[in-house]
């Protein structure tokens, strides 16, 4: 395999990577509270996940841990997060059944 390739456990690269890897522990806390607001809200909910994902892969758990307040942000981001990945794979799933129907008729219509 390339060392290129991801594996299907880690997650894509992001353009907050570099940034995010260079906040002090005061930054780094107002964007968890920031993440935490935007997730509640499907629209921003995508940049907030990118965001979120980007600190996680960037900042150590050690450091993370030791941030004022942050139980409580994990606890703001927990049940919305959950919510937007069932939304999504309700979302993949209808994908999945239109896809079927549309091979079904295709076939039928001798395609």
């Amino acid at each position: 395999a390339d060392d290129t390739e991801q594996d299907d456990e880690t997650p894509p690269a992001s353009p907050f990577d570099g940034l995010v890897a260079s906040w002090d522990d005061e930054r780094l806390a107002a964007c968890l509270a920031f993440v935490r607001e935007w997730n509640t809200n499907a629209r921003r909910a995508g940049v907030a996940q990118a965001l979120l994902s980007s600190i996680l892969r960037s900042i150590p758990f050690e450091r993370l841990k030791q941030l004022p307040g942050v139980a409580s942000l994990v606890d703001g981001l927990l049940p919305y997060t959950e919510r937007h990945f069932l939304r999504i794979d309700k979302l993949a799933e209808a994908s999945f059944v239109i896809d079927y129907t549309l091979t079904e008729i295709n076939e039928l219509e001798g395609r």
